[in-house]
C-alpha cells in the first residue's frame, strides 16, 4: 500500500508540472499572437506547413522551431514575423522572407492561427 501511495503522489506532482508547463504555453503563445495583431498579421504559422502561408510553401527545412506569417511591416517593408519575434526572448534571431527562427525554449504551441473579428482561432 505505502508503494501505491508513494507512485500515486509522484504522478500528481508529474500531471501538475504538466499542467503548469500547458498554462505557460498557453499565455505565451495568447502573448504572442496580440503582438502578431499589433503588427498586422493575420494569418500566423508555429512550426506547421500551410497553404495559407506563402512563405512554407518552398520552406526547404524543418518546420519546427520557425514561425511564419506573409504580411509586411507597413514603415520598413520587412516581414512583421520579424518584428514579432524580435519582442520575445525566444527570438532565434535568424529568418528568411517571411520565416523566422525561434529557439527551443519558445513554449508557443504549434498550429496555423488565424485572426477573425479581432480573435484568434487555431486551424491546424
Amino acid at each position: 500500500m505505502k508503494n501505491f501511495i508513494n507512485e500515486l503522489s509522484e504522478n500528481i506532482i508529474k500531471a501538475e508540472e504538466s499542467v503548469n508547463e500547458l498554462k505557460e504555453a498557453l499565455q505565451t503563445t495568447n502573448e504572442f499572437l496580440n503582438e502578431c495583431k499589433k503588427e498586422g498579421i493575420k494569418t500566423v504559422s508555429i512550426g506547421r506547413k500551410t497553404k495559407k502561408i506563402k512563405a512554407t510553401n518552398d520552406w526547404p527545412f524543418d518546420f519546427g522551431n520557425s514561425v511564419f506569417a506573409d504580411e509586411k511591416d507597413k514603415k520598413d517593408k520587412c516581414p512583421a514575423i520579424w518584428k514579432v519575434t524580435d519582442k520575445f526572448d525566444f527570438n532565434g534571431s535568424v529568418g528568411n522572407g517571411g520565416q523566422h527562427s525561434i529557439k527551443d525554449n519558445a513554449k508557443l504551441i504549434d498550429g496555423v492561427y488565424t485572426l477573425k473579428n479581432g480573435k484568434w482561432y487555431k486551424r491546424d
